[in-house]
């Protein structure tokens, strides 16, 4: 695999997550540049959500 063919996420937390990217500029940034996120727990479990919105 090379670097070319690797896929970047942006990992945020889930608070993160329902108060920045809800917001209309976000939203459409992540549209726009294509963002995929990787959304995660910050409790001791591990919850992980992946998102390209």
């Amino acid at each position: 695999m090379s670097e070319s063919d690797r896929i970047l996420y942006l990992g945020v937390t889930v608070d993160t997550f329902e108060s920045f990217f809800q917001e209309k500029f976000s939203q459409e940034a992540v549209k726009v540049y294509q963002v995929k996120l990787l959304i995660y727990s910050n409790s001791t479990t591990c919850e992980v959500q992946i998102s390209g919105f």
